[in-house]
């Protein structure tokens, strides 16, 4: 990456999906966990061995597992008690 002038390589903690790629307890919850922890601390070192900043995404609306578990992301009271009167025909 150095050769292509490469100075900056964005990396992901927490993707759409909802996977983490760090070490926390949840990530432990998929089958194929083991695989893939640790592998932003390694991109992470890697880079920065090499002068190549890695700012860290995170996708922070609601993702697969979110939506898999029914946990509400971001939808204020309000606007869900609206969507139950309009679904409900008020």
């Amino acid at each position: 990456m150095k050769k292509a002038h490469v100075d900056s390589v964005t990396v992901f903690a927490k993707c759409h999906h909802g996977h983490l790629y760090y070490e926390t307890k949840r990530a432990r919850e998929a089958p194929w966990a083991e695989a893939r922890l640790g592998l932003l601390e390694g991109q992470v070192e890697a880079l920065h061995r090499e002068g190549i900043r890695a700012p860290i995404y995170i996708s922070i609306m609601c993702d697969e597992y979110a939506g898999q578990r029914r946990i509400r992301v971001g939808v204020p009271q309000r606007r869900r008690a609206a969507r139950r009167a309009a679904a409900a025909g008020k």
